[in-house]
């Protein structure tokens, strides 16, 4: 019983390590995206602070964005009244942006994971309201993913653990390192475009 109770505290002391890691990286992370945050501040809101700015700067650049008919004559609106830009219509901006679809091939990396065929991401706050999708691993036509559900597979991470031999001692160590590979396939044609639309619209179901 004594064994089982010293197991079972190493268990939260690494998950407590885990997650102060994970937050100190994404403090970092704040800092240089010139987002504010109390000293206090939660993993899961900092994680939504950082994700919003990310939307919102991903959607001024307007990289990769196919703009159509509708968004033209929703830009020409808002330069109408002098660029001024109202609150619902900087929400709606910036939802656009979170569910616009990019293509991936996504990998697990964490040998836990490894026996798995996907992971279910979701991500939600106030402006975007609640994303959620099936992410197969190794698609070998790519999935269309929310531009939000990519931004979060960019953060998710896991820890490791090694060993460095420091003169006649072994020593264990640790890092963090990324949860998956991730890699950016082009635009489907038309055709290919539709039929792994359905493919995905019954995976779903």
């Amino acid at each position: 019983m004594k064994e089982e109770s010293t197991d079972n505290q190493q268990d939260v002391t690494t998950e407590e390590l885990m997650e102060a890691s994970e937050l100190a990286t994404l403090k970092s992370n704040a800092t240089l995206m010139g987002i504010s945050f109390h000293p206090n501040i939660g993993l899961a809101k900092l994680q939504e602070k950082i994700q919003e700015k990310r939307i919102e700067n991903d959607s001024i650049k307007q990289e990769n964005i196919t703009i159509t008919e509708a968004q033209k004559a929703e830009k020409a609106l808002v330069a109408a009244g002098n660029g001024k830009e109202t609150a619902q219509q900087r929400k709606l901006r910036i939802r656009k942006e979170a569910l616009r679809l990019i293509r991936l091939r996504v990998t697990t990396m964490n040998p836990v994971n490894a026996a798995l065929k996907g992971v279910i991401l979701a991500v939600c706050n106030s402006t975007i309201g609640t994303i959620k999708r099936y992410i197969p691993f190794n698609a070998d036509q790519g999935w269309h993913v929310p531009y939000a559900l990519y931004q979060q597979l960019l953060d998710k991470k896991f820890m490791t653990h090694y060993e460095v031999k420091t003169g006649n001692r072994t020593v264990k160590r640790h890092r963090l390192v990324p949860e998956y590979a991730i890699e950016i396939m082009p635009p489907l044609t038309a055709e290919e475009l539709k039929d792994l639309q359905q493919r995905q619209i019954m995976a779903d179901k």
